[in-house]
């Protein structure tokens, strides 16, 4: 879904409709947990620190929409994410062979 609709009051509403939803969504007055959400860097060395990181929350107990997910992942700048589609969340560790450029 698009990032100007989702917001955790729309998770509930489409709940009640027996309905789920998933996509980004953007921070402000959203109803995204404070500790999910990441600032985007102030230089390149910064950005490159942050590029990776994953924070994720499960917002079980609300009878608006139980077990919604919210997350942020770190590429080039932050991303937040809503979801109520998802099932439980897994750390897995994935990984690959990378060739390393020679100077």
């Amino acid at each position: 879904m698009d990032n100007l609709y989702n917001s955790r009051a729309l998770a509930e509403a489409l709940y009640k409709e027996k309905m789920m939803m998933h996509g980004v969504t953007r921070t402000h007055n959203r109803g995204l947990p404070t500790k999910v959400i990441q600032k985007e860097g102030t230089n390149k060395k910064a950005c490159q620190e942050l590029r990776g990181t994953v924070l994720a929350a499960v917002l079980k107990g609300d009878d608006g929409n139980p077990n919604l997910l919210a997350c942020s992942i770190y590429d080039t700048k932050p991303v937040h994410i809503l979801s109520s589609a998802n099932v439980d969340v897994k750390w897995i560790v994935k990984t690959k062979k990378c060739m390393k450029k020679q100077k």
